[in-house]
């Protein structure tokens, strides 16, 4: 969320997502994602680790996660993303580099696949 999202959709915080020291506990921020828009769109939250070697994928198991982390956004809602943080020792790890970002686009209503009468289930073989 390093820039400022157009007008098309809105989040709160609008920048940022600062989890502060201790970090002997799991931490969690809300994020309220808004279309303010006429149009749906679809929303879709990753996560990253940059480290020295500057590469976007890492060994160490994540600590960022994403709550609810994509989803479809009708005209004038909202839905509220939970990004949490697990405990670790900030001593022995690099607590620079996490990253989260958010994507998004416009969407189509597409029409359901047509409901069948009959119900059950078939083995192939």
């Amino acid at each position: 969320m390093a820039q400022l999202p157009p007008e098309d959709i809105a989040t709160s915080p609008t920048q940022k997502v600062v989890f502060n020291v201790p970090f002997d506990n799991l931490a969690t921020c809300r994020v309220r994602v808004t279309n303010p828009g006429t149009k749906r769109i679809g929303y879709n939250f990753k996560t990253a680790t940059r480290r020295a070697s500057s590469a976007f994928k890492t060994t160490k198991p994540k600590r960022i996660n994403i709550i609810l982390p994509h989803g479809v956004l009708r005209p004038k809602k909202s839905v509220n993303v939970a990004i949490t943080c697990d405990a670790f020792d900030s001593d022995n790890e690099d607590i620079e580099g996490d990253r989260v970002t958010m994507e998004w686009t416009k969407t189509r209503r597409t029409q359901p696949p047509p409901c069948s009468s009959r119900s059950g289930s078939r083995e192939t073989g």
